[in-house]
Parts: structure tokens; sequence; C-alpha cells
């Protein structure tokens, strides 16, 4: 009796851990949505333990398609504290400005994978301390 209260307390715990890890596995669509559509080529999130990808291709220096110099892409950890999904449909489709400019590559997906990706950066709020954003995240 006591080994099968001890054997489903085992199983009901790895169950509650399984759920829990759901958000953050590699198994996560929206992940695999950010990582298909390179979007780590220019945005990292820290919180995700997904970093910039280090791509010869892409210049340090970035433009806009007006050819105005842009900012440094940000960290999405905590981009859900200030935008939400439909904001993010926007900006991602070129809809909207954003201190001036537009996000810099459109987003070319189909407009289901563009919900899930939106969906899943609003759930994002996990803010990133400064130190951590300077570190070399780079895969």
């Amino acid at each position: 009796m006591t080994r099968t209260i001890g054997f489903l307390l085992a199983a009901f715990f790895l169950a509650m851990l399984t759920v829990a890890g759901a958000g953050t596995s590699k198994k996560n669509p929206a992940k695999k949505i950010f990582l298909k559509n390179r979007c780590n080529e220019c945005h990292s999130i820290l919180a995700e333990k997904i970093g910039k990808k280090e791509d010869d291709n892409v210049d340090d220096e970035l433009t806009d398609e007006e050819g105005e110099e842009e900012v440094d892409p940000p960290d999405l950890s905590d981009v859900g504290t200030k935008k939400d999904a439909e904001w993010m449909q926007k900006w991602l489709r070129k809809k909207v400005k954003l201190d001036g400019h537009k996000h810099k590559r459109r987003f070319k997906g189909s407009k289901k994978d563009l919900k899930i990706l939106t969906e899943w950066l609003e759930t994002l709020k996990t803010p990133v301390k400064a130190s951590e954003k300077g570190k070399s995240q780079k895969k």
C-alpha cells in the first residue's frame, strides 16, 4: 500500500513537472516559429534561453527599409508587459510604427503562425537584468 502511494505521488509530481515545463519545451510551436522565421538573428529571449544567432550575413549596423539607422533590437523576455498580441501582429506586418520606425522585416509566415507566435510573446513577462542582456548569448 505504501509503495502504491509512493508510486502515485511520484507519478503526480512527474506529471506536474511536465506540464510546468511545457511552455519552455523545444516542442513549443511558437518557439519553433520564432526560430524558423529567424527572429533570433536580431532578438534574444534570455528568459527562454534563446540567444541571438551568430550569423556573418547579418549586418551589425541595422537599417530599416527607408535606410534610417535603427536601434539595437531588444531582448523579448518581457515584451508581454509592454505590448499585446494584437499590436505585435500589426508590428510584424509593418502596419504600425514604434518610435518612428517599422519592424525591420515583415513576418512571412502564415496568419496562423503569426497568431501563435504573438500570443506566446504576449505571455513573456520575465524582466531580464541589464547585466544578463550584456552577456554573449549567441548560439
